[in-house]
């Protein structure tokens, strides 16, 4: 049987967020909206701690390629802390403002496996996103009406499920736990201190000041009036390239899915340097791969560099037993034929 899995970059989401290239300036503009709010409504205080952590981040960061180099590159700083935050913050914030790329729903759509009524994920189809948002929680709360929120525990996302619902892990038989893994974490999980416990936090809108205000107490309260918890998991957000329990089981868990993996589609993905180790484990586990679609304008490049991380790639190109596949129209998300 056919396995078919997506592994989703940043420009799988360019119709809806920005790209690496333009990030950081969407971030420095998410931070400087408080100064736009009357003073008397926001929490001046919490305002300048919010601005001191993050503003040098962004200053440091635009010297950078990217965000992610950045943190690569601060992997034993504690400004790591920082970044993590602040990429939760901003992702966090735009989730669920209806802002989708449609590319995700028009593709959900082709791959249920449910009722009308009802909306099931092919289980034939898998997904590994190295994206920070929730586009395809998003597409899949559009189409099956539900909340994001329920999303993780109806479909078992990860890390969604982990933060939500952590006593269903280990309860699922099914060999196939996982069908959606976001290989960095993603947006809109963290732990409140309050109430000792994980919640969902996503949908600010940052121009009304009672929201942007509430988004600084949660910011200071939960992040930053608790250093010596700066190790644990404050939010979602945990790059691949960490070395923490979080990344050994997202990768634990894409591993399983590569092994399986029968048919791979690529897209908005241009397998970034810094992430070469982890792409080098996950395609390594592609032993049963016949079928390589990378969706890119760029495609022939991508393969030739696909083949210098994978042996594995390189051994199947040359044994002419695999059919590649590039595929420059970007309108929708390849679906791979005669499956």
């Amino acid at each position: 049987m056919s396995q078919i899995t997506y592994i989703f970059g940043a420009g799988a989401s360019f119709n809806a967020l920005p790209l690496n290239v333009n990030l950081i300036t969407h971030i420095s503009d998410f931070i400087s909206i408080g100064r736009h709010h009357p003073v008397d409504e926001i929490n001046q205080s919490n305002l300048k701690i919010f601005e001191n952590k993050f503003n040098p981040i962004i200053e440091l960061a635009g010297r950078e390629s990217s965000i992610d180099t950045f943190a690569k590159i601060k992997l034993n700083s504690d400004l790591l802390y920082d970044i993590k935050n602040l990429l939760w913050l901003y992702f966090s914030a735009v989730a669920g403002r209806g802002k989708l790329n449609k590319r995700y729903k028009n593709l959900l759509i082709k791959l249920n496996a449910g009722s009308s009524n009802s909306f099931r994920i092919n289980e034939n189809f898998n997904f590994l996103s190295w994206n920070y948002d929730l586009q395809m929680e998003e597409a899949i709360s559009e189409i099956d009406n539900i909340s994001i929120s329920c999303v993780p525990d109806k479909f078992y996302t990860y890390p969604g499920l982990e933060f939500t619902s952590p006593h269903k892990i280990g309860r699922n038989n099914n060999p196939k736990y996982y069908s959606l893994i976001h290989l960095n974490g993603c947006a809109g999980y963290y732990y409140d201190f309050t109430e000792k416990k994980h919640k969902q936090w996503y949908n600010c809108d940052l121009t009304n000041p009672k929201e942007y205000d509430n988004l600084l107490r949660l910011v200071i309260q939960n992040f930053y009036t608790n250093p010596s918890e700066r190790n644990s998991k404050m939010n979602s957000i945990s790059f691949a390239f960490e070395d923490g329990d979080f990344n050994k089981q997202s990768l634990y868990h894409s591993e399983k899915i590569a092994a399986d993996t029968t048919h791979l589609v690529v897209i908005g993905y241009s397998f970034p340097d810094f992430n070469r180790e982890i792409d080098r484990i996950i395609l390594n586990k592609m032993k049963n791969l016949k079928y390589l679609c990378i969706q890119n304008k760029n495609a022939k490049k991508l393969l030739d560099k696909v083949s210098t991380i994978s042996e594995n790639i390189k051994e199947k190109i040359n044994s002419k037993n695999l059919n590649t596949y590039e595929e420059e129209d970007l309108d929708e998300f390849h679906l791979p034929f005669n499956l």
